[in-house]
This record gives structure tokens, sequence and C-alpha cells, in this order.
């Protein structure tokens, strides 16, 4: 991208800041998992956490991941280790178009008997837009991350999970909006066509 994704602009303000108004309203805490000093120095992680309290939302809470170079699974690990509510919505900096239907819409779907409340659009799980239960999903994570990493959903079936898909999700975000990332400079211009 040439710069910090979380911090490209889409009308004036970093995605960051639009995926934490979103989801400030439904959440207690948020949680920041960013990667090793390395890869996220200090400066980088300071610039990320002013972009959420320019949001309005209160600062988040700082996660950093425990091995470099992971991927979702280290940030899955290291925010999920920190979290201190029963679930946890998981989002990336890069749907800023996240709604926050949507997200009061997973939360609806918690029961005592799953541990995942897991989005899928077009026959694709969707794990990193996703609701996990931290008591059950933090272990899960950690225990994956010590064998190596993966994708988050290499042991999805180890667990209870509950798939969301169709009419439940078109209810909760009937154009789809909240599944559009942007990972490529292009891609803010149809973020911005999208809003």
């Amino acid at each position: 991208m040439g710069s910090p994704k979380a911090l490209l602009v889409l009308d004036d303000a970093p995605l960051l800041t639009h995926v934490a108004r979103a989801v400030a309203p439904h959440c207690e805490e948020i949680v920041l998992s960013v990667g090793t000093t390395e890869v996220a120095p200090p400066e980088h992680v300071e610039a990320l956490r002013d972009a959420i309290v320019r949001a309005g939302v209160p600062a988040p809470r700082i996660a950093r991941d425990a091995l470099p170079h992971r991927g979702p699974v280290g940030g899955l690990a290291a925010g999920l280790a920190v979290a201190r509510g029963a679930w946890a919505f998981v989002c990336g900096c890069d749907s800023p178009l996240l709604r926050t239907e949507l997200v009061a819409g997973l939360f609806d779907h918690t029961r005592s008997e799953i541990d995942v409340v897991l989005p899928v659009v077009d026959g694709r799980a969707e794990p990193l837009l996703a609701l996990y239960r931290t008591a059950a999903m933090a272990p899960h994570f950690a225990r994956q991350l010590a064998a190596g990493g993966g994708s988050p959903l290499d042991r999805i079936d180890a667990v209870r999970v509950c798939r969301l898909d169709g009419a439940t999700l078109d209810a909760l975000d009937p154009t789809g909006a909240s599944f559009v990332n942007v990972n490529e400079p292009r891609d803010v211009e149809r973020a911005r066509r999208l809003r």
C-alpha cells in the first residue's frame, strides 16, 4: 500500500476511525491487536491509538503479537488473550464500511452452546469479521499459534460454530458493504463510491 493501511484516509478520516465508530456502540472496550515492535513500532501504534481517540472512542488497549509473521492467528491470539469481555467482536482495520447493525446482529446470535458466530458470504467464511467467545477461543488460537499459525479456519471444526449467511446477513447488512475490504489504493475509491 505504500503506507500503513489503517491510516489511509476515506472521507476525511482514517480507515481505522470508521471501524472504531461502528464497533464502539456495541463493545465495552476496544483492543487494538498490532504486530511485533519490528512490524509496528511505538510511533505507528500511537498514530493508530490517536485515530481511534479522535473518533470519540475511548483509547484502546494494545495487544502485541507474541511471535513475528504469524498473520491473523497471531493477531487473534494476542487480542483475545487480553480481551476482558465474555465475547469479542473481531474485525480488520480495512473494513471502513462496517455497519454497526451487523456488529449488533452478531451479538444477537450468541448462545451458551457456541464459541464462534461466523458470517459466511457467498460461501466463504469470514473469520476476521466474526464474534468469538473469549474463554474458549483465546486458548484455541494460542494452541494454533504454538503449532505454527495457519489460517483462523484451519481448526475451526474443533469448536462450536454458529454460521450466519443468506437472509440472516442480508437483514443485518443488505448491501454487504461491511465485507468490503481495502487492500490496495484503488479500493479506497471503490469504498468511497459505496458509502
